[in-house]
């Protein structure tokens, strides 16, 4: 049997594997990474549907099968499922320094990332809170956080509770990105929402870059007390994530599948629009060189597969009938792995290790 598998991977990488690299583009492909980017970068619901189009939009220009598996947010909590209790679309968000100085430090319609997923909201017309810095989690639960605005290099993550405990109304994390300090980190409160065991708590959430940070330190080293104007415009709702499929039909059992996973709904280029890029390019290269008839059609399906991480492929797995589970599944976590497949050295690696 090895030699037999053998033999066929060899075949497949002298034969078909280069018309497969023919047909794919590398220009086409990142670019597909910013559209993704441009709606997923927002960190909001109404804008992840907006990818869903994009993807949908995609594998059908290429001749491509494609599907969308709504999945309801929400769910019984204790059944051990991972469950996203509640969908959030991201308005607007403003933070401006109003006394003793006036400076505007952070704008979501600027970057999207400055606001924490699953942030609460303010006012309509917002409200003015005394900013404090707590770089320890021994300073976290101080009575002297009641209506103030804390500033952090601590993880935002664990820190809705202790922060809502001490009354504190929101949190501005700083927290360095390594090598990157003008890079603001990514962040959100929990994986699903809010933890269910701080279901009550609420919390403003913002994020600065490292160096935006030390420039808001030294401006309060300088005055000792800065007063903050904070307008968010965060709203929670029972909605709907997508699982998009993109699928190359196969010839002999169309039901019998291998599966391509690549989470959407995150903002960033490597994790992972690369990845949700990767998908489309394989769909449409593979399709291209099948129309052509320059590769064989595959006898099994395969189905690319993107959505909310981990989320959207458990519900799905569970809740979707089928014939048949797959019979193999590929995590596409970004597309340096997997292009590197679809190039000529990636070729001559995989055939060096089936020798």
């Amino acid at each position: 049997m090895p030699s037999t598998s053998n033999s066929s991977l060899r075949r497949f990488l002298r034969q078909q594997a280069p018309e497969i690299q023919k047909a794919i583009s590398g220009t086409r492909l990142l670019r597909d990474v910013r559209s993704i980017c441009e709606s997923d970068r927002w960190n909001s619901f109404d804008r992840f549907h907006d990818t869903t189009r994009l993807l949908t939009d995609a594998y059908e220009a290429s001749g491509v099968e494609s599907e969308v598996y709504p999945i309801r947010t929400g769910g019984e909590s204790g059944t051990g499922r991972w469950v996203i209790r509640e969908a959030s679309d991201i308005r607007s968000a403003t933070v401006d320094i109003v006394s003793p100085v006036k400076k505007r430090i952070i704008d979501y319609s600027q970057n999207p990332w400055q606001v924490i997923q699953w942030s609460a909201s303010t006012p309509r017309r917002g409200l003015r809170a005394n900013l404090v810095v707590v770089d320890s989690k021994e300073g976290l639960s101080s009575r002297k956080l009641k209506d103030k605005v804390v500033l952090t290099r601590l993880s935002a993550r664990e820190l809705i509770g202790p922060l809502s405990a001490s009354g504190a109304v929101g949190v501005i994390t700083d927290r360095p990105v390594r090598d990157l300090p003008d890079a603001t980190a990514w962040t959100k409160f929990g994986w699903g929402a809010i933890p269910i065991d701080r279901a009550a708590d609420r919390l403003i959430g913002l994020v600065l870059s490292e160096n935006d940070g030390k420039r808001l330190r030294r401006l309060v080293d300088r005055h000792g007390k800065l007063a903050l104007h904070l307008k968010v415009d965060v709203r929670p709702y029972i909605g709907d994530h997508d699982l998009v499929s993109g699928i190359v039909k196969g010839s002999a059992d169309p039901q019998e599948e291998l599966w391509v996973l690549a989470h959407s709904a995150e903002p960033g280029a490597i994790d992972n629009a690369s990845g949700v890029a990767v998908c489309i390019e394989a769909a449409r290269a593979l399709e291209s060189a099948i129309v052509k008839g320059t590769i064989r059609r595959p006898k099994r399906s395969i189905r690319f597969l993107s959505g909310f991480e981990c989320y959207s492929f458990f519900h799905y797995m569970e809740f979707q009938r089928r014939y048949q589970t797959p019979i193999a599944v590929l995590f596409a976590c970004n597309f340096l792995a997997l292009l590197s497949v679809a190039t000529q050295a990636g070729a001559h690696k995989m055939a060096a290790m089936a020798a």
